[in-house]
């Protein structure tokens, strides 16, 4: 699986080409986590080393540990408030799969990534996700560079409220 590292480099997050169909997003609602999130952290793993140096965290030993999968429901009236989800002991990104079909199964409830520079507004961008998407996205500071050398970014994520009917998404994060 092609990883885009140089979209998640510039604005910390990155969607995959590969789409899940309805069969895998079922299944992910029921906790199965498919063989192919284990080999997508590889890909991922120098990406991630390089932003835990910069930010100074340490990045101990690469384990090739399964993630942790979070599945979300939010109905009518329900979002997510923005939070950045940098942990310690958290992996620098997260997978973020859109579980349900927006229009059908919901509507509204669009996941939205802030992005915070130091000295700049914040820049809001709605992902464009559809049943089956695949997000990555930034848990935690990213290095970009400055006029005066390189400076962390942040980026928070959250959800608009649905307007109707169910939203469902999971989350999936490793431990460093």
């Amino acid at each position: 699986m092609k990883v885009p590292q140089e979209l998640l480099d510039a604005q910390g997050w990155a969607l995959l080409e590969r789409k899940l169909d309805a069969l895998a997003c079922e299944a992910l609602r029921n906790g199965q986590i498919p063989p192919w999130v284990a080999a997508l952290r590889e890909p991922l793993e120098p990406l991630a080393r390089r932003w835990l140096a910069h930010s100074g965290a340490a990045s101990g030993q690469a384990r090739a540990n399964q993630p942790c999968l979070q599945v979300q429901t939010l109905t009518a009236g329900q979002g997510q408030p923005l939070a950045a989800s940098h942990a310690p002991d958290c992996f620098p990104l997260q997978v973020l799969i859109l579980l349900s079909a927006p229009g059908r199964d919901f509507t509204a409830g669009h996941a939205i990534a802030v992005e915070q520079r130091p000295r700049m507004q914040s820049r809001p961008t709605v992902l464009p996700l559809e049943q089956g998407s695949i997000a990555l996205c930034a848990t935690g500071p990213r290095p970009l560079q400055g006029h005066r050398g390189p400076y962390n970014t942040l980026l928070r994520l959250g959800i608009g409220s649905v307007r109707s009917g169910e939203r469902l998404s999971c989350v999936l994060r490793w431990r460093i």
